[in-house]
């Protein structure tokens, strides 16, 4: 995440790029040939399966792994449970419409800085900065190292 830092490490950041393309390449061209067995290749081969995927990195959220996969997990368990009774495309529209208003909720919250966050968990739970820290990492959705860095930036 700090091409600087790891340049400075050793590590080779431009061959770890072409690494990461080579590899998102790899699974394109896999999934494209998976794709082909099932559908006819024509130019919009795939195109049903573009909003699903959306969807689930909207669900799970962006670089993370485990939420996209709850992300999966829900869109498809929903989408099958309301479908009978709303349909698929108004089943994903509640959906997105309900993690519009969680995220709405969430970004209400964020008007607080992260360091007055932490005092405030400080303050009311009795707890120590490293805690402190790692739950508005988690409220947030950012990494321990960003709520980290900004905390130090306020002090």
């Amino acid at each position: 995440q700090n091409r600087r830092m790891a340049a400075s490490m050793g590590i080779s950041t431009g061959f770890v790029d072409t690494a990461a393309f080579a590899l998102g390449s790899g699974v394109a061209g896999i999934a494209g040939v998976a794709l082909s067995q099932i559908d006819n290749v024509s130019p919009n081969l795939g195109q049903g399966y573009i909003i699903d995927s959306f969807m689930v990195v909207v669900l799970g959220g962006v670089g993370n792994l485990w939420g996209t996969l709850l992300g999966a997990l829900t869109l498809g368990l929903a989408n099958k449970e309301l479908e009978p009774f709303i349909g698929a495309v108004q089943g994903q529209i509640t959906l997105l419409i309900a993690k519009a208003e969680e995220g709405a909720a969430l970004s209400a919250s964020e008007g607080v800085s992260v360091a007055q966050r932490v005092r405030e968990i400080m303050a009311e739970e009795k707890a120590d900065e490293k805690a402190a820290l790692k739950k508005v990492a988690k409220e947030r959705g950012i990494g321990k190292s960003e709520a980290y860095r900004e905390w130090q930036q306020s002090k």
